[in-house]
């Protein structure tokens, strides 16, 4: 079984991009088990093919975009070197649509979704029209769609346009991502001031991370947890919502509480997430956030909404739920402030999940078996 990992840009794995990080581990972990796969991505500054070698581990084969019937040099090494199978990690882009016309849908493919078909995100015109056209066709003649978590799932197929197989793999975290955790818990200077409760996020600050109803829960916290609490913005911001963000921080009543340290990286984010007291993230909209098997790897105390998908595992007792509104984030808070005995309960059990339900190890199994079963629905 030959696979190719589609996907846009050089699959860094240590940025903010999500979908890099599991294209990188996903084709180190099928080699491992002895999988024939290779990274075929679509870069802006292409002007010719390229192979590019990441890592010892990740080797990757950069391509001109393909869109306008321009570009056909990756349909070309597509057909030369005979893939059995191509997994798509590249959602909303017509590059996948050019691709597939130059090969005349001959090759059999997979689509991992990565939450880019949630309502949140479909709701403008060109997305909607894009659904009833081209974006539609890419799902309906797929072999199989791959969902990060069961809610996603449930989305997909309430939509008409998404009618084939729907195979459930959440995201994972790899051995080096945990040795990486250790080094920052003794190498890296604990960024907090611990006269404090240090309440975390660390993520992209955009709309659907709730940042505005983070620091308006400040307004709900009772007077003695308010006052020794100091909330811990680390990452960029999407402008113009970065730009609301900064402005209500600033305000008066939040300034004193509210503190944005910017992006962080490698083994300074995760100093940043291990030595936070909670980690809170009351998102609207997440498909098994890289930012939370992060917090979970650190053994954070988390506080997390519903719509970060996690509620196929709430039985598992390792996060506090908490709804979007202000008011619940602010009751979930002081519930985890006033109890420092669960929020170690939390921490150890999540990171405890992280080797069980989330290993890439466990994990490479389960994508194996849905390439089996996608290969099987082709020939259908």
């Amino acid at each position: 079984m030959k696979i190719a990992l589609i996907t846009h840009g050089r699959v860094n794995p240590d940025g903010n991009n999500g979908v890099a990080r599991t294209v990188y581990n996903l084709n180190l972990f099928l080699n491992q088990a002895g999988i024939e796969t290779e990274i075929l991505a679509f870069d802006d500054r292409q002007k010719q093919p390229e192979i590019y070698r990441r890592d010892e581990h990740t080797t990757i084969h950069l391509f001109p975009r393909a869109h306008y019937f321009r570009g056909t040099e990756m349909a070309d090494y597509i057909r030369k070197n005979k893939f059995d199978l191509l997994h798509f990690h590249l959602m909303w882009m017509l590059d996948k649509n050019e691709l597939l016309r130059s090969l005349h849908n001959t090759v059999p493919y997979v689509i991992t979704a990565h939450g880019a078909y949630s309502a949140n995100l479909t709701t403008s015109f060109k997305k909607r029209l894009s659904l009833h056209s081209l974006e539609g066709n890419f799902l309906k003649q797929a072999a199989m769609i791959h969902a990060l978590c069961h809610e996603e799932k449930c989305h997909l197929r309430e939509q008409q346009h998404c009618r084939r197989p729907i195979c459930v793999i959440p995201n994972g975290i790899n051995d080096d991502e945990r040795i990486l955790i250790r080094q920052a818990r003794s190498h890296t200077a604990d960024p907090y001031d611990h006269s404090y409760l240090n309440v975390a996020m660390i993520a992209r600050l955009r709309p659907d991370k709730n940042v505005l109803g983070m620091i308006h829960m400040l307004d709900y916290l009772p007077a003695d947890i308010r006052q020794k609490l100091r909330l811990n913005l680390v990452g960029d911001g999407v402008e113009p919502y970065w730009s609301q963000v900064k402005s209500l921080a600033a305000q008066p009543q939040y300034r004193s509480n509210v503190i944005l340290h910017g992006p962080k990286y490698g083994e300074e984010k995760y100093a940043y997430i291990s030595n936070a007291d909670i980690y809170l993230q009351p998102s609207f909209s997440e498909g098994i956030s890289f930012s939370i098997l992060d917090a979970m790897a650190c053994g954070a105390a988390m506080i997390l909404s519903r719509q970060t998908n996690m509620t196929h595992y709430y039985n598992e007792n390792f996060y506090l739920m908490t709804e979007t509104y202000p008011e619940d984030i602010a009751s979930a808070v002081t519930q985890l402030a006033r109890s420092p005995e669960y929020r170690k309960q939390l921490g150890e059990k999540a990171e405890a999940m992280t080797r069980e339900a989330f290993a890439w190890k466990k994990l490479v199994s389960l994508y194996i078996k849905m390439y089996q079963d996608a290969l099987e629905q082709s020939k259908k």
